[in-house]
């Protein structure tokens, strides 16, 4: 793992175009900034709050986060510790997995936190498994 003054971060490459990090912070203001990815990833110590469209949302320890590409948003992060969980998953992955499952290439993620049991353990199953391998 990686170590910045506030943060440590674990990354693997799934495969050309998605990528997944393992982020553990302390608390910090969040900064406004995008990705040129769709995200879904999950708090699984910790909270935040996260800043989008003009709205703020509550992140705390279950909930997972939905984010499209190029939406602007700031994560602040909360706790004196936090772990988030996220993949990220670049344009032609995308439109990969999105014709993989029969869904218009125009699909996009309509909340940006919500809270789905079975895609937050299923996620934490992924982190689970990856945190055993090296990066």
């Amino acid at each position: 793992m990686s170590t910045a003054a506030s943060r440590t971060l674990a990354h693997w490459r799934i495969e050309p175009g998605v990528d997944v990090f393992d982020i553990l912070t302390k608390a910090e203001p969040g900064t406004l900034h995008c990705h040129p990815t769709y995200n879904f990833g999950c708090v699984l110590d910790g909270r935040a709050q996260l800043e989008l469209g003009g709205r703020s949302y509550a992140q705390p320890e279950g909930t997972v986060v939905l984010l499209n590409a190029f939406e602007a948003h700031a994560s602040t992060w909360l706790a004196d510790e936090s772990r988030y969980f996220v993949v990220y998953v670049g344009e032609e992955a995308w439109a990969k997995l999105l014709e993989g499952i029969g869904a218009p290439h125009t699909t996009r993620f309509s909340h940006p936190i919500v809270r789905d049991d079975i895609l937050f353990y299923a996620l934490k199953g992924l982190w689970s498994e990856l945190s055993k391998r090296p990066e």
